[in-house]
């Protein structure tokens, strides 16, 4: 078993550091303790008193949509054919 030694005396018992140091490990401590309203301020609002607006869908459509379709179709080509080159590349044929 390990004992421990007293501090000396001449030192002292606790630097700035140390109370620093402390400070900031109670700072960061888990769990907080965060106080809410009582819930009788809650009770007593109207649960809903105007429901949101509601925003419409938009649809892509038309030469946008083109446009995207157009875009992914050439991305998934460009992926195929380079696939298709290291794929060749990379067999030997002994």
């Amino acid at each position: 078993m390990a004992s421990r030694t007293p501090p000396s005396p001449t030192k002292p018992q606790s630097s700035a550091l140390d109370q620093e140091a402390a400070k900031k490990e109670q700072d960061l401590s888990f769990p907080r303790v965060i106080e809410l309203e009582p819930e009788s301020n809650l009770a007593s609002e109207p649960a809903v008193a105007n429901p949101p607006a509601t925003q419409e869908d938009q649809w892509v459509s038309g030469f946008k949509l083109l446009n995207i379709i157009a875009a992914i179709t050439l991305v998934w080509l460009l992926v195929l054919v380079d696939t298709s080159i290291i794929v060749t590349v990379s067999t030997k044929d002994s």
